[in-house]
């Protein structure tokens, strides 16, 4: 722990007010002291998008599979490019040639019955618009697979300092008003601890049936998600009576 009472905590919100006990130095080299948290939340609209594609084929043999795989992607490579978005970057992130064994009976020995390939790619657009279009381009090419279509920010960094400053002011603000309940004078800081998480996005889940769409006449629609900035601060503030000498004042 911070304090050397062992009692001394605070959760969320709350506010906790703590008198040392004697350890043989004066009450001003060891005011009492406050604990405050805080919290803040900032939304911000994503300008970039993330979409991660599979093509799996299956054939007899693990070079079949392989060749119609290649195909297929070559295909799938080419309709995404064709869309024409500028910087968009495309990466391949997983290649697997898998044995699919036959459904074995009781003392029989496994066998492979055939191979299974799959070759997986993610596209990382700026912008939020083309990600319909550029879903159904490849679906229709030949990716039988969505695997996760998500959005980001190219500089978060903004964000995740104003929830910072928020949740100080919110902590600070916090000490004031509790310090003046109790007539007291709020003092220097002496800890804090904290910090602000990744940007959360909430679950965009992938339709069953969104690999259909590419069939259909109209583009998938996808609707970005607002990301969202928590930070979470501890302060830990000197507090005095309101006639005492702050010692930083000696």
């Amino acid at each position: 722990m911070i304090l050397p009472d062992q009692r001394a905590f605070a959760y969320g919100p709350a506010l906790l007010l703590l008198l040392l006990a004697s350890t043989g130095t004066s009450a001003a080299a060891q005011p009492a002291t406050l604990h405050v948290s805080g919290q803040a939340m900032v939304s911000a609209e994503p300008d970039r998008s993330r979409l991660i594609l599979a093509v799996e084929t299956e054939a007899n043999t693990a070079q079949e599979a392989s060749q119609e795989n290649a195909q297929r992607m070559r295909q799938v490579l080419d309709a995404v490019r064709a869309i024409g978005v500028s910087g968009m970057e495309i990466e391949t992130t997983g290649y697997q040639v898998t044995p699919i064994y036959a459904i074995l009976q009781p003392g029989d020995r496994s066998t492979v019955s055939s191979y299974r390939v799959r070759n997986q790619i993610v596209v990382r657009i700026p912008g939020v618009e083309s990600v319909g279009r550029i879903t159904d381009a490849a679906l229709a090419q030949g990716a039988n697979r969505v695997v996760d279509l998500g959005f980001e920010l190219s500089d978060p960094t903004p964000h995740r300092r104003e929830a910072l400053r928020r949740a100080v002011a919110e902590a600070r603000a916090e000490a004031e008003v509790m310090a003046q309940a109790l007539g007291m004078r709020l003092g220097p800081l002496q800890r804090m601890e904290g910090g602000a998480d990744p940007a959360l996005q909430p679950f965009i889940g992938v339709r069953s049936d969104l690999m259909m769409r590419a069939m259909a006449p109209a583009e998938t629609p996808v609707e970005p998600s607002t990301l969202q900035f928590t930070a979470r601060v501890s302060l830990i503030f000197a507090v005095y009576p309101p006639d005492a000498l702050d010692p930083l004042d000696d």
